[in-house]
């Protein structure tokens, strides 16, 4: 889901292979306060793409694109894309980002140095607030696309697709392959390889003992692990033999294999079920 009305710098490599450091601070900001907790998600629409919109409600009824915004870790959109929202909360977003803007904050300093200059009839952007537009008069036409593009369903991100197996079944837990890779034996004859949805855990694995022959490592090639990797792994041995319930929410391709990943969520079934990626 795409947050309503706001943006964020991309959580990409620039042109130096280097990820920006606001996308990583927006992205951690993100996790820190919405992974693996219950959350209220509002439906708002689609956009012009025809991926899914919405807000994320608090207890108070407040948006959490306010802390985003708060921050300087993203800035409003247009009038347009803020229009799905309730006044007072579109009113809300506006001065938070606002704020934000006047204290030169996050992603701030960056909008202002790229705005379009203000025209000399006073009538283009504000130089100084370039998210904000003036609304487009109403257009039967435009209406009539926006609602067709509601009635759209939304799709996956790049890198995902629907799966084309069984998205819920029982299992039992047959193999640890790291903290958030699991093997479900599904039936005698058919086990699946399950990546824990909104779950990245580490993989630094460091392999001495130098080459043998042929280039292959010896037998006594010596494993070490860092970051966490081996007690990760090892935290969840105890559910090995565990009855389970398996619900797919898509699959991704791995680059290196070029394999094709279930993702999705692993619940213990009985006395003390707990949700796997809860756990960690």
């Amino acid at each position: 889901v795409n947050l309503t009305g706001v943006r964020t710098t991309p959580c990409l490599p620039g042109p130096d292979g280097v990820i920006p450091d606001l996308a990583t601070k927006a992205k951690l900001h993100c996790e820190r306060l919405l992974l693996n907790r219950k959350v209220n998600v509002r439906f708002d629409g689609v956009d012009m793409s025809g991926q899914a919109i919405g807000s994320l409600v608090g207890p108070t009824g407040g948006l959490f694109q306010e802390s985003l915004l708060a921050q300087g870790l993203a800035v409003p959109l247009s009038e347009m894309a803020l229009k799905s929202l309730a006044g007072p909360e579109k009113e809300k977003l506006v001065s938070v980002a606002e704020a934000a803007k006047e204290k030169d904050l996050g992603m701030w300093p960056v909008e202002k140095l790229n705005a379009p200059p203000k025209k000399e009839n006073g009538e283009g952007n504000d130089a100084a607030a370039p998210a904000l537009d003036a609304a487009p008069a109403a257009n039967d036409d435009v209406d009539d696309s926006i609602a067709a593009q509601q009635q759209a369903a939304p799709k996956l991100p790049p890198g995902q697709s629907e799966y084309s197996g069984d998205k819920s079944f029982h299992g039992k837990i047959v193999q640890i392959l790291a903290a958030d890779l699991i093997v479900v034996r599904k039936s005698p004859t058919e086990s699946v390889k399950v990546s824990l949805v909104g779950i990245k855990a580490p993989r630094d694995i460091h392999r001495d003992g130098g080459s043998g022959r042929d280039g292959q490592r010896p037998p006594e090639t010596r494993a070490s692990y860092s970051n966490w990797t081996w007690e990760g792994k090892e935290f969840l041995r105890k559910y090995v033999g565990k009855e389970c319930i398996v619900n797919i929410e898509y699959q991704r391709q791995i680059q290196e294999s070029l394999e094709e990943r279930a993702v999705g969520s692993i619940k213990t079934t009985g006395e003390g079920a707990v949700d796997i990626g809860a756990t960690l």
